[in-house]
């Protein structure tokens, strides 16, 4: 008795359903990694913004826009009042030892003045992108002063992690390759995106298997090779020109303060990226010179690495520093206001 052979779309089905099955046991022990891979990762309060993308939420020792200050927009009667933007540095950790917060007691001091305040409205890995559009939307209700930008690290970072994105925008925010509405929305038009919703974790592996790809590529490092500054750097100063000049057309003073970084400590750019990007953020600091509204730290604590958390972060004491030398860079301004 022979045994019939069973027709060709049977066994298409039944080689359909054992692969749907291996590639959904797949899922679950992903799912199992990350929730424990995961459990020690703190999720940001923050909700989706326009233009800017995100924002954090209000939640305590924050104000209405998610602020780490307990100033609101409504500015008093003969309030000098200063707006500090920049990412998660200028935003800080504890609110008491944030910069702004320093720099608030640093200069009511020096100047014997209690009616200066620093708004701290730094968002954590924000761009000056995202900065200059905060700057139109939200920061110019607060009837600035003087907004002081402390930038330069994020926006090397965000070049590097976008090297291989296509983008509209110079300096895009650090996950640009998330923010594809357009093109998810019409890929979720498509049958097979239904089956998507059920393969989260396999989607995370080959999106993080993709960029893992993406930042091992030299292109970025040979795009910059023969000239070290390059896009980079010719974008973000003119940015900080445009701010500056939409600061002044508001009658807003405006500074811009290159940050400092510990060039000893390892940065996310791999292998001979992590050079380059050392003498990109030289150049950062180099044409800092060439323009009026803008002061460079790079080097601030060149031989002081205890005052870093990581690459970039910083202690109190850091943070500390980092205010009385803005308060020097800003003495030529407040002895004309304050004497």
């Amino acid at each position: 008795m022979t045994n019939t052979p069973r027709p060709l779309w049977k066994r298409f089905a039944y080689f359909v359903f054992i692969g749907f099955v291996a590639v959904l046991a797949v899922e679950l022990l992903l799912g199992l990694y990350f929730m424990v891979a995961d459990r020690n990762e703190m999720v940001e309060a923050v909700h989706d913004e326009p233009y800017l993308y995100y924002l954090y939420d209000k939640t305590e020792g924050t104000n209405e826009h998610g602020f780490k200050t307990e100033y609101t927009v409504e500015k008093a009667p003969g309030i000098y009042r200063i707006v500090m933007i920049g990412g998660s540095v200028a935003r800080g950790r504890e609110p008491e030892n944030s910069i702004a917060q320093n720099l608030e007691r640093e200069l009511r001091q020096r100047y014997n003045a209690d009616n200066i305040e620093v708004v701290n409205a730094g968002i954590s890995g924000y761009v000056l992108q995202q900065e200059f559009i905060l700057m139109q939307s939200i920061i110019q209700q607060y009837k600035p002063d003087l907004v002081i930008g402390l930038d330069g690290y994020n926006d090397l970072l965000t070049y590097y992690l976008n090297q291989s994105a296509e983008t509209n925008i110079p300096l895009p925010p650090h996950q640009w390759r998330d923010f594809k509405v357009i093109k998810d929305n019409r890929f979720r038009k498509k049958p097979y995106s239904r089956f998507a919703y059920f393969f989260k974790n396999v989607n995370r592996v080959k999106e993080s298997l993709i960029r893992r790809k993406d930042l091992s590529n030299p292109k970025w490092i040979q795009k910059h090779q023969d000239s070290p500054c390059g896009t980079l750097c010719d974008h973000y100063w003119q940015l900080t020109d445009d701010i500056e000049t939409f600061c002044r057309a508001k009658g807003i003073f405006y500074v811009q303060f290159v940050q400092p970084i510990k060039f000893s400590a390892p940065m996310p750019f791999n292998g001979d990226a992590k050079a380059i990007s050392e003498t990109l953020y030289g150049q950062l600091d180099t044409l800092s010179h060439d323009r009026p509204y803008a002061f460079s730290l790079v080097h601030a604590f060149d031989t002081e690495d205890s005052l870093f958390y990581d690459d970039v972060h910083l202690v109190p004491e850091g943070n500390q520093r980092i205010a009385s030398a803005m308060a020097d860079s800003l003495a030529p301004v407040f002895f004309q206001i304050f004497r």
